[in-house]
């Protein structure tokens, strides 16, 4: 599951999957003039590689300066303590072609003005020796309508923690879980975020129910734009969506190809969706071939008989997921 997905007849789709595969549906919903803006990480080399195959495709590709992926630990440390200090933990430097050490932050869009609007919007918490700098809650608010987020799952989020104009923290309480309080009826695969960064998704935003119907309107977009391009790819997609998910946070969650039942999901294989240098924390599920999730604990079972378990607190609140 979740393997590399190499498109084989357009030669920027292919270009772009070597270079960052991990976000191919979003290319493809920019290309098709979808989705107004999306951005990545790169390293310089293949910024240029891109912004040139792109070029000829009609596709625009800016930057907003390099940022250096790892680091040391005493920084990160350092931060800590900080309040909301962000899921990105990078060190921005200016835009330096010598820079063989730091990855470009690309802007991709058919459309110059977009670039320009993300330009002055993006912007991450920023810590200035002792001094953290938290961008303007408005800011986040004006990007999710230039990335192309329907405007009530910015809305929703913006608005459910009630900090939104009280201090500019306003993603502090927005996670999954307030996507499923949030939800009445049946869960769309359509609205299924989980595996966004994993090749296979179409969606790149919390929606503010599993169910949103511009949600779902833009997501069917997506793929029925990627499936007249590429009908195996738009087919795994659609696959992928649809499996069962175990989620433990935002950042953590579990794919597993089963049955649900109940509060238990038995099933035959697992894919870890999160930071792998973290998966030694979460290989019980791997080892497993049965979850029950209950208001007190996550259990792993293996051909009935349990393995191990996780309480259900902290970073491992858990919750399964159904997408029909």
């Amino acid at each position: 599951m979740f393997s590399p997905y190499t498109p084989e007849n357009n030669e920027l789709f292919k270009m772009f999957a070597k270079l960052e595969y991990r976000q191919l549906p979003m290319f493809y919903a920019v290309y098709l003039g979808i989705k107004p803006l999306m951005d990545t990480f790169i390293r310089y080399e293949h910024y240029l590689e891109l912004k040139d195959e792109a070029a000829k495709h009609g596709v625009l590709v800016g930057h907003n300066g390099m940022m250096i992926a790892s680091p040391d630990e005493e920084f990160l440390k350092r931060k800590e303590r900080f309040r909301n200090p962000g899921t990105t933990k990078m060190i921005a430097v200016p835009f330096d072609e010598n820079r063989r050490d730091a990855l470009v932050h690309a802007f991709i869009s058919k459309y110059e003005d977009k670039i320009e609007e993300a330009r002055s919007l993006t912007w991450y918490n920023l810590f200035v020796g002792e001094h953290q700098l938290a961008q303007p809650a408005i800011d986040n608010y004006r990007y999710g309508a230039t990335l192309g987020f329907p405007e009530c799952c910015v809305k929703f989020y913006a608005a459910h923690n009630g900090r939104f104009c009280e201090d500019n923290y306003c993603w502090e309480w927005n996670t999954p879980f307030e996507v499923c309080k949030n939800t009445h009826g049946d869960f769309s695969y359509l609205c299924n975020h989980i595996p966004m960064d994993f090749v296979y998704f179409l969606i790149h935003h919390y929606p503010c129910s599993y169910n949103c119907k511009i949600t779902m309107e833009l997501a069917q977009r997506v793929l029925e734009g990627i499936r007249e391009l590429d009908r195996g790819f738009a087919d795994k997609i659609e696959w992928h969506l649809k499996l069962p998910y175990l989620m433990f946070n935002e950042k953590k969650a579990f794919a597993l190809n089963g049955e649900i039942r109940g509060n238990r999901i038995r099933y035959d294989e697992s894919y870890f969706l999160g930071d792998f240098r973290d998966l030694e924390t979460y290989d019980l599920v791997r080892s497993g071939n049965m979850v029950e999730v209950n208001n007190e604990n996550i259990i792993v079972f293996r051909d009935n008989t349990e393995i191990g378990r996780y309480p259900a607190v902290g970073n491992y609140r858990g919750k399964i997921y159904q997408f029909h």
